[in-house]
Parts: structure tokens; C-alpha cells; sequence
């Protein structure tokens, strides 16, 4: 497209009465939304969907374009709030994939939610101000690798500590030895899987990384005070 018809393209834009809104509206949007946790929606619905064919030739491929700038400024914008880079651009690139992949518009505005919750969670597990940097690493790698059967050691060697100077550290900052915590995080999820009557028992202990069923029952009965299956009969 020649420069003369670039022009008069971005002439019409201007025309239209939209305009992109100044920084400050923006710094104040994002607050709200990753900090004061209101709803991403409300909030940005006339930022995305303010025009249906500015963005793109029809409203769903508008909406597909802004929703995708937005995560690129929810991404930066978490970086700044002490969220780990590498994990929030790895965010980011995943969910611009699954957004090309909606075909409807509950469908973008769903998944904007599911974005909004995973920023704000990476925000507040990496937070400095709450514990030190080793113990706000080792939460983060414990949360990401909770489906494996995860060790003392391996979450130590990942935050380049001895086991016993990070259990030392651990146990100091959160309150619980490390082990405890990752048996409390593995039996929050089991919960929530056996709740949900997609999983089995035997899934459930695969999936958290129990080397069996009967190993998982018995921690599962130690920790709660009854069995899976009785569990799953009971108003727990």
C-alpha cells in the first residue's frame, strides 16, 4: 500500500473520534486490575471493544487485537510489580496463542479473566516485600512443579542453598518445614480433583506424583483424618 493510502487509512481512524488513552489512564487501569483486583471486564471493556473494526475487520478479530495488546501491558506491568520475567513473557506468549484460538466472544472475555487471575497470582507469590528472594523463588518453583514428586532437595538445589540451610530459611519465613508445605499444597489440590468426579483416586495420586495409590491413601488419611473414598461420600 503506497504512503498516500496509508494516510488516508489512519486519516479515517482519527476521524472516527477514537483515540488511544494517555499513559497515566493506563498506569491507573493496570492498578486497578493486577493490585486493587476489580473486575478486568468492567474496567477495560471500552478500552477493547470501543471500536468493533478499528482493530481489526470485524469484531471478533477487534477484539482478538486488543485483547492481545492488553496482555503484552499486563505482562510488562506485572514485571514491574515483582512478578519473575521469564515465567510472565512465557505467560504471555502462551494465552496470544490461545486467544487467536477463540471463536466467540464469551469465549475472549473468559479467557481474559483466566489471564487477570494468572498475573495477579504471579504477582503476589513473587512478591519481595513479604519474604526473602530465596523464599519467594523456592514458593514460585514449588507451585509450578507441584505435579512431580518434588523433594527438599530439588527445591533447594534450585535456589542454589544446602537442604539444610534452605528448611532452616524456610521454616523461619513461612512458619512450616518445606516438606509440610508441599504435602499441604499436594492434599489442597487432591481436594480439589477428587471434588470434581473427573479423577480417580489412582489419577489423582499419579498426577501429584505419589509413587502409588496406597502410599497416597495413607498420607491422604494422616493429613485429613479419612480415606479419599470415604471423603468423596462425606460433606467435606
Amino acid at each position: 500500500m503506497s504512503s498516500l493510502n496509508v494516510r488516508k487509512e489512519i486519516d479515517k481512524i482519527i476521524q472516527s473520534g477514537y483515540r488511544h488513552k494517555a499513559y497515566e489512564h493506563e498506569e491507573s487501569l493496570l492498578r486497578a486490575v493486577l493490585i486493587e483486583k476489580q473486575d478486568p471486564y468492567v474496567m477495560i471493556q471500552n478500552d477493547i471493544a470501543v471500536s468493533k473494526l478499528l482493530l481489526g475487520p470485524d469484531p471478533i478479530r477487534s477484539w482478538k487485537n486488543g485483547l492481545i495488546c492488553f496482555i503484552t501491558t499486563l505482562c510488562r506491568k506485572s514485571i514491574s510489580y515483582g512478578a519473575d520475567s521469564d515465567y510472565c513473557f512465557a505467560v504471555s506468549d502462551y494465552y496470544i496463542n490461545m486467544a487467536e484460538k477463540k471463536r466467540t466472544m464469551q469465549e475472549l472475555k473468559d479467557l481474559l479473566e483466566e489471564i487477570v487471575d494468572m498475573y495477579r497470582e504471579l504477582i503476589e507469590e513473587q512478591s519481595l516485600g513479604t519474604h526473602s528472594v530465596y523464599i519467594s523463588k523456592a514458593l514460585s518453583f514449588i507451585k509450578h512443579n507441584l505435579f512431580l514428586p518434588l523433594s527438599v532437595q530439588e527445591v533447594a538445589a534450585h535456589i542454589n542453598l544446602s537442604s539444610s540451610h534452605f528448611s532452616k530459611l524456610f521454616l523461619k519465613e513461612i512458619g512450616v518445614s518445606p516438606s509440610d508445605y508441599i504435602e499441604a499444597l499436594k492434599m489442597k489440590e487432591a481436594i480439589s480433583m477428587l471434588k470434581s468426579g473427573q479423577y480417580k483416586i489412582l489419577e489423582v495420586a499419579e498426577a501429584l506424583g505419589y509413587c502409588s495409590a496406597s502410599h497416597f491413601t495413607k498420607r491422604f488419611h494422616i493429613y485429613y483424618g479419612i480415606s479419599p473414598k470415604k471423603m468423596l461420600h462425606a460433606n467435606f
